[in-house]
């Protein structure tokens, strides 16, 4: 979304660097690998993010998604469909 809404602004330049359009780091929201996907929820809610980098300490481990978080959710209620 940030580099859509960058070029929408110049219309053509996309060879700008990718730190001129990128999340700044004090401005990443983050949850550590012992957060509940609750707390991922709330995040993805509060700060109206759809990814969110999964940390511990300085390291990275991964990012998770709305997309991850909703995907089980609608699996169930397709199956939950199929038997009514």
């Amino acid at each position: 979304r940030a580099f859509l809404r960058a070029n929408l602004i110049s219309c053509t330049n996309f060879d700008i660097p990718v730190t001129s359009i990128m999340t700044p780091l004090d401005k990443l929201i983050c949850v550590k690998l012992t957060d509940s996907v609750s707390r991922c929820a709330d995040l993805f809610i509060e700060h109206n993010v759809r990814h969110l980098p999964v940390i511990m300490g300085e390291q990275l481990y991964g990012i998770i998604s709305l997309r991850d978080l909703l995907r089980p959710l609608i699996a169930r209620q397709c199956l939950a469909a199929l038997f009514l």
